[in-house]
């Protein structure tokens, strides 16, 4: 990781969208950000970018949890691709 780092944290309540695919299906949610350790969590969203790679900083910690996040809720909507 190089020393440009820039870290964001947003928000967003109950207007928190998230979507894309996993495997074979796509999926969508809409509300409160999902409990994924590390990255959401409540109302906020953090993560931080690394400027040299553009990378999600932690990333390989986060992965596990957000994709358990979502295959978790009740609220995600799924639909074959």
């Amino acid at each position: 990781m190089t020393e440009d780092v820039v870290f964001i944290s947003a928000k967003c309540s109950d207007m928190c969208a998230i979507y894309g695919s996993l495997g074979n299906r796509g999926f969508s949610y809409d509300g409160y950000p999902l409990p994924a350790r590390g990255l959401m969590s409540g109302d906020y969203i953090d993560l931080g970018i690394d400027l040299e790679t553009g990378k999600i900083v932690g990333w390989d910690l986060f992965k596990e949890s957000l994709t358990k996040a979502i295959l978790h809720s009740d609220e995600v909507a799924w639909e074959e691709l």
